[in-house]
């Protein structure tokens, strides 16, 4: 957001938003998508915008779950297998040895 508001871009921004579908009308020549708020009532919800103009940048990953490859013999690993995209905020890795496998698009 910094970076936004330093541009001067951060007011035509919708933070919080996540693109739950879009549609393109030829006839009218607009855009419609549907994008679901975060957070609790009355803040979260559904809202419909219009516009002649999108620009997705949603990335490859989706958001309730990230891709994670096929590892062989994961399961005899003995520690704790963390996705990146929901590392935990309480997670203790001090004097641990860590290994992050992944492109850190996340």
């Amino acid at each position: 957001r910094e970076t936004a508001t330093e541009a001067g871009i951060d007011q035509k921004i919708r933070f919080g938003h996540r693109m739950v579908r879009a549609e393109w009308c030829s006839a009218e020549e607009r855009w419609t998508v549907w994008a679901a708020r975060e957070g609790p009532s009355p803040v979260g919800g559904q809202v419909k915008l219009t516009a002649k103009f999108l620009f997705n940048c949603s990335g490859y990953y989706k958001y309730d779950q990230g891709f994670t490859p096929p590892f062989p013999q994961l399961g005899d690993f003995g520690g704790r297998v963390v996705h990146p995209q929901h590392w935990p905020e309480d997670l203790d890795y001090a004097g641990k040895r860590v290994v992050v496998i992944g492109s850190g698009a996340t």
